[in-house]
């Protein structure tokens, strides 16, 4: 079953139409082709108005937590909270939104 965010937090705002949604911002692990790591690193952006630092690491924890008590690995995931940044929406006028759009 997919997580779902919470739905008093799962609405848009007019000056931020789109709901909160995570986006895997980087992935890392292993060192090259054919190497199996023993360790992998995942960063989560989860920016919106309706979703602040505090909900989206309950969230990752969430989203952690369920798949290690499925399939437990030799070690469990950790969930370590990075850097917190407020929501960002470039005004239509400005770049690289006018470039993406005529692109």
């Amino acid at each position: 079953m997919p997580l779902r965010l919470p739905p008093r937090r799962a609405s848009a705002t007019a000056r931020f139409p789109l709901p909160p949604k995570p986006s895997v911002a980087a992935f890392h692990g292993g060192q090259g082709f054919s190497v199996t790591p023993d360790r992998a690193d995942l960063d989560v952006d989860v920016r919106t108005p309706a979703f602040d630092a505090h909900d989206a690491e309950t969230f990752a924890r969430k989203a952690v937590v369920e798949p290690d008590a499925e399939l437990p690995a030799p070690a469990p995931a950790k969930v370590v909270r990075g850097a917190t940044r407020p929501p960002f929406r470039p005004a239509e006028d400005e770049q690289p939104t006018t470039a993406l759009r005529e692109g």
